[in-house]
């Protein structure tokens, strides 16, 4: 079994050494990202309702901010193939766009801090009483917040 295994794996390693020129072209413009210029606008919404939600869902959008800036590659590729000075204006341009998308969808983030911070502060002023920093051990049941 050991034997047959091993023989299964070489030959799939054989096989995906011998991957021809075209099949890997075709999973470059399959992988190709660059329509999210026209349509990751539309998901800007949901993405603060998510971050609003969960915070942590920002750590998780470092992914698709990455693979935007991938988006840059082929642009600046075609443009350097053929010896343009343009490249310097039109890297600008790109990575302008995809500053202005980030801080679109990041803005939600210290609009929510500033929402709890906001929360917070009603419920010290409304809820919570000023202690005295210092009381007697007699009158501790009296500030105690029992119920």
């Amino acid at each position: 079994q050991f034997l047959l295994d091993t023989s299964t794996f070489l030959r799939k390693m054989v096989r995906t050494v011998h991957v021809r020129d075209t099949v890997l072209a075709t999973l470059s413009i399959i992988s190709d990202f660059s329509y999210a210029w026209k349509i990751m606008p539309e998901y800007v919404k949901l993405m603060q309702t998510y971050i609003k939600k969960d915070p942590k869902i920002v750590l998780l959008l470092r992914a698709i901010f990455l693979k935007m800036v991938s988006i840059l590659d082929l642009p600046l590729a075609r443009i350097n193939q053929c010896g343009s000075e343009d490249i310097l204006s039109v890297s600008e341009y790109y990575s302008e766009k995809l500053v202005v998308f980030v801080r679109s969808v990041l803005d939600i983030v210290p609009t929510t801090m500033f929402d709890m911070l906001s929360s917070i502060a009603r419920l010290t002023r409304t809820t919570l009483h000023v202690l005295p920093f210092k009381f007697e051990r007699k009158h501790f049941k009296e500030h105690a917040k029992l119920d």
